[in-house]
């Protein structure tokens, strides 16, 4: 997180968009811990409706519209995340890895 924030603090110093509190819904409990242990990692998303990967909401209300845990209590559970957040780019279902920017110069 801090060697990703170094660079995006260099790249977008005049931006107030670099860092953000959003919401992620684990649906388990298993999910949770394996966040929480290890942070976020898109090599482990199976599902993904444009693209396989972490999502995260600006409103806990869209996350808990079905991707909360939710206890035996009746209690439910959901991440608040501080996300270094980039450029955006259009998903579609099925994609791995984000597309290359236009120009780019990776093989």
């Amino acid at each position: 997180f801090i060697e990703e924030k170094v660079k995006n603090d260099r790249q977008f110093l005049n931006s107030n968009e670099i860092e953000k509190w959003l919401w992620h819904g684990c649906r388990s409990v298993q999910n949770r811990d394996s966040i929480v242990l290890n942070g976020f990692d898109s090599r482990y998303a199976n599902s993904g409706s444009v693209g396989f990967g972490s999502y995260f909401a600006v409103e806990g209300s869209y996350s808990d519209g079905g991707y909360v845990i939710r206890n035996s209590d009746n209690t439910k559970e959901i991440l608040l995340c501080q996300v270094l957040t980039g450029e955006t780019t259009a998903g579609s279902s099925g994609l791995k890895n984000a597309p290359l920017k236009p120009n780019s110069n990776c093989n």
